[in-house]
C-alpha cells in the first residue's frame, strides 16, 4: 500500500512537471519520451527493491532515486533552460510537499484513535481525488500562464524562482517534523497559500502581457493604418488631379493625332501612365496588416528612388504572429532604405525582397541591397551600427523574434550588396539537423555540469538528502578548546556528537579540557585514544545513518556526550554516552582508560593472565548477580529459566566487553540498554570484587 501512495505523489510530481516543461519535440514523441523516462525509473527501483529487501530504505531514498534522476532528464528532453526548469521542479515539488505533509498530518490524527488499522488505504482514497485536484489545477490555471510569462520573460525568471526556492527549502525542513502537529498544518497551510499565489501571479502576469501585447498591436496598425489613410489621401488627390486635366490631355492626344505624330502621341501616354500609378494603392500580398507596412515601406523606397523588386507569397492567415512579422519587415526595410539613401547615383539604388511560407510551417525572407560603406559585425552576426550608441536595435529585435520562433538569420556583404536572410519555424520539430545537434550537445554539456552542481549543493546544504544519501560529511568537526563537535538538524532530525582531542607534545602528552590543562607523561598510545574515540564516534554515526535511511515519515536523532569519570596519578578513564531516539530511545556507552603507568589503552585482557578463563569467571559471576536481583525481585535480565527464549538469554561476556575501573579499583562490567535486559533496565552494571578475579590477576594490577 506504501508504494501505491508513493507511486501517486511521484505521477503527481511526474505530469506536473511534464504539463509544465516545454517540450522539444512533438506530441507524439513527447509522450513516449515521458513513458521510457518514468518507466525506467520505476523499473530501476522494483530491481532495487528485488535486490536489498529492504522496503523502509528504498522509500526513504526515494528523492535521490526518483526525483532526482526524472528531474535531469526531463531537463535534457524539455526546451526550457536551467531558470525556468527551476521553476518547474519547484512548483511540482511543492505539490509533492503538499501531499506529504498531509500524509503527516493525516496518519497523527488517525494515530489519535488508538489504531492504525486501514490507515493506509484510507490516505490512498483521499490522494486521488487531492491529486487529480492538482494536476486539474496546473493544466487548467498554471500551464498557460507559465509558459507565456517564460516566452516574455526569459532574463527575469529569478523573480519567481527565488520566491519559490525559498519555499522549497523552509518546506522541506517543516517536512521532517513529524511531531508537531500545528507546524505541520501551517506549513500546509503556507505551502497551499504559496501554490495559489503562484497561479495568480502567472495569471495576472499573463494578463497583463497580452494587455501590453494588445496595446502593442493596436498602436502599431493605427500607425500602419494612419500611414495607409495619408497615402490612400495622396492617392485620391493625385486621381482628382488626374481627372481635372484629363479634358487637356484628350485635346493634346487629339492634336498629335491630327498631326499624325504617333511617338509622340506613345511618349505622352507612357507619361500619362506613370502619373496614374501614383493613384494606385499596392497589393503585395493576401494579409491585410503585412500589406499595409510593405505599402508604407515600399512607398518610402520609391520617394527615396529606390527600385522594389518584390516577391512576397503570404496568405491571408499566416501561421506566425502579425506582429512579429511586420516588426521584421519594418525593420530590414528601413535599413535597405536607409543605406540605398547613401548611394550617390539614384540609378543604382535597389531593393530585392523574397517572402515565401512553405508547407504552412516555415517562412523564408530575402532583402538585398546595395551598400556604400564598410559594415563591422559583433561577435553574434549582427551589423553594428555607424551611428553609435542607441541604433542596430532593430537586429535585436529580429533576433529575439527568430529565436521565439527557433529560427535564424544571417547577414552578409559580397560585393557591395548587403545580403540579410531569414528562416522561421512553427514547429521545434522542423529545425535543422545541424541546430538540432548543437541544442542537443548544449543540453548535455549543461545537463552533467547540473547534475554535478545539484548533487554538490544538495550534499552539502539539504541536510534531508544528506541522511537519504546515508552521507554525512567526514569534514564537519570543529574543535574549540580541544573539544570536538558534530551538528546536523533538520527537522526532527538530528546529529549532535562531542568528544574530546588529546594533543601531542614532544614527549609529553596534554589532554585539552574546556576549563582545565592536564599533563600526561606516557607513551604514543595517546594518538591511539583519539583514534579509538573517534572509531567509536563513527560506528554511532553508522548506527544513526542505518535508522535515517530507513525513517521514510518517521525521524531519527542522535546525541553523543562524553564524561570523565577517573584522572588520578594511575588511571584516566572516560566514557562516551550515546543515546539514540528512532521511534523509541536506546542507549549506548563506550568506556577507555588510558594506563598511566605504561602509556596504554587498557583492554579487558590487559588486566589478565595468557591462556586464563577470565571470561568464563566473569560471565559466571554476572550471571550470578542477575539470578540474585532477579529472585529478589529487583530486576529483569534475559535469563534462562525465567520465561525468555533461549535464544536471547545471556550466555557470557564478550572478549571486547565494555568495562572500566572505578575509584574503588573494582572491576565494572557495563551492557548496553537492551542487551541483556528490558529496556527499562537501562544499561546495567556489575562489579565483579578482586576476590573472584584475585588467581587470574597479572601483577601488579589495578584491580585491588
Amino acid at each position: 500500500m506504501k508504494l501505491l501512495i508513493e507511486g501517486i505523489i511521484f505521477l503527481t510530481y511526474a505530469i506536473i512537471c511534464g504539463g509544465l516543461a516545454k517540450s522539444r519535440f512533438n506530441k507524439k514523441h513527447t509522450i513516449l519520451t515521458y513513458i521510457i523516462l518514468t518507466g525506467s525509473i520505476v523499473l530501476i527501483q522494483a530491481i532495487f527493491l528485488f535486490l536489498c529487501k529492504d522496503l523502509m530504505l528504498v522509500l526513504t531514498l526515494l528523492p535521490l532515486t526518483v526525483y532526482f534522476p526524472f528531474s535531469i532528464g526531463l531537463y535534457f528532453f524539455s526546451d526550457f533552460g536551467f531558470g525556468p526548469m527551476t521553476i518547474v521542479w519547484m512548483i511540482a515539488y511543492l505539490a509533492v510537499f503538499i501531499l506529504r505533509i498531509f500524509s503527516k498530518i493525516f496518519y497523527l490524527f488517525y494515530s489519535m484513535k488508538g489504531t492504525s488499522l486501514y490507515a493506509d488505504t484510507w490516505l490512498l482514497l483521499l490522494y486521488l481525488p487531492l491529486a487529480a485536484s492538482f494536476l486539474f489545477l496546473v493544466f487548467r490555471f498554471l500551464r498557460k500562464p507559465l509558459h507565456e510569462y517564460m516566452e516574455k520573460n526569459q532574463t527575469e525568471w529569478l523573480i519567481l524562482s527565488c520566491p519559490v526556492l525559498i519555499s522549497y527549502l523552509l518546506l522541506s525542513y517543516f517536512c521532517n517534523s513529524v511531531t508537531n502537529t500545528t507546524a505541520l498544518i501551517l506549513a500546509l497551510l503556507t505551502a497551499m497559500a504559496i501554490f495559489f499565489m503562484i497561479i495568480r501571479f502567472l495569471n495576472v502576469q499573463a494578463v497583463a502581457m497580452r494587455m501590453k501585447e494588445s496595446e502593442e498591436r493596436i498602436n502599431f496598425q493605427m500607425q500602419m493604418q494612419r500611414q495607409e489613410y495619408e497615402n490612400i489621401c495622396r492617392k485620391m488627390d493625385a486621381g482628382r488631379i488626374y481627372r481635372h486635366d484629363m479634358r487637356h490631355h484628350l485635346l493634346v492626344l487629339k492634336t498629335l493625332a491630327v498631326e499624325e505624330n504617333s511617338q509622340e502621341i506613345l511618349k505622352y501616354i507612357e507619361n500619362m501612365n506613370g502619373q496614374l500609378s501614383e493613384t494606385e494603392r499596392g497589393a503585395y500580398c493576401m494579409n491585410p496588416i503585412i500589406n499595409a507596412v510593405l505599402s508604407a515601406c515600399f512607398g518610402r523606397a520609391k520617394e527615396e528612388h529606390c527600385v522594389v523588386l518584390p516577391n512576397i507569397i503570404l496568405p491571408q492567415a499566416v501561421p506566425f504572429d502579425e506582429m512579429d512579422l511586420c516588426m521584421i519587415f519594418a525593420n530590414t526595410l528601413e535599413n535597405a532604405i536607409n543605406a540605398c539613401k547613401e548611394i550617390p547615383e539614384e540609378g543604382k539604388r535597389y531593393i530585392h525582397i523574397s517572402a515565401e511560407i512553405i508547407d504552412h510551417k516555415k517562412l523564408i525572407l530575402s532583402i538585398k541591397n546595395p551598400f556604400d560603406s564598410v559594415i563591422n559585425f559583433d561577435d553574434d552576426g549582427i551589423p553594428i551600427s555607424s551611428k553609435g550608441e542607441g541604433h542596430g536595435i532593430g537586429f535585436k529585435s529580429i533576433r529575439a523574434i527568430a529565436d521565439k520562433y527557433h529560427g535564424f538569420f544571417h547577414c552578409k556583404c559580397e560585393n557591395n550588396e548587403f545580403c540579410f536572410q531569414a528562416v522561421l519555424f512553427t514547429e521545434t520539430s522542423k529545425q535543422p539537423a545541424a541546430k538540432k545537434k548543437n541544442v542537443l550537445w548544449k543540453k548535455a554539456v549543461t545537463t552533467i555540469s547540473l547534475s554535478i552542481f545539484v548533487v554538490f549543493f544538495y550534499l552539502n546544504f539539504v541536510p534531508e538528502v544528506v541522511q537519504a544519501a546515508s552521507a554525512i560529511r567526514e569534514e564537519l568537526s570543529l574543535q574549540f578548546a580541544g573539544i570536538h563537535a558534530w551538528n546536523i538538524e533538520w527537522g526532527d532530525t538530528f546529529f549532535n556528537a562531542a568528544y574530546p582531542n588529546f594533543e601531542i607534545k614532544g614527549a609529553e602528552k596534554k589532554r585539552m579540557l574546556p576549563s582545565e590543562e592536564l599533563s600526561v607523561e606516557t607513551g604514543d598510545d595517546t594518538e591511539d585514544l583519539n583514534q579509538q574515540i573517534q572509531a567509536y564516534v563513527k560506528e554511532m554515526k553508522e548506527k544513526f545513518l542505518w535508522y535515517v535511511s530507513r525513517k521514510y515519515r518517521g525521524y531519527a536523532g542522535m546525541d553523543i556526550s562524553w564524561e570523565t569519570l577517573r584522572d588520578d596519578e594511575e588511571i584516566f578513564s572516560i566514557v562516551m554516552k550515546c543515546t539514540l531516539n528512532a521511534g523509541g530511545s536506546g542507549q549506548y556507552s563506550r568506556y577507555f582508560m588510558l594506563d598511566k603507568g605504561t602509556g596504554k589503552i587498557l583492554e579487558l585482557q590487559d588486566l589478565f593472565l595468557e591462556e586464563s578463563d577470565y571470561i568464563g569467571i566473569i560471565s559466571k559471576e554476572v550471571l550470578r548477580q542477575m539470578k540474585e536481583q532477579i529472585d529478589n525481585k529487583k530486576a529483569n535480565y534475559y535469563v534462562s529459566g525465567y520465561g525468555w527464549a533461549e535464544q536471547d538469554c545471556f550466555r557470557r561476556i564478550d572478549s571486547d566487553q565494555n568495562f572500566y575501573i572505578d575509584e574503588d579499583n573494582r572491576l565494572v562490567i557495563v551492557f548496553d540498554e537492551y542487551e541483556v535486559a528490558p529496556g527499562n533496565m537501562g544499561m546495567p552494571k556489575f562489579s565483579i570484587e578482586k576476590e573472584i578475579l584475585e588467581e587470574i590477576l597479572k601483577q601488579p594490577s589495578l584491580i585491588r
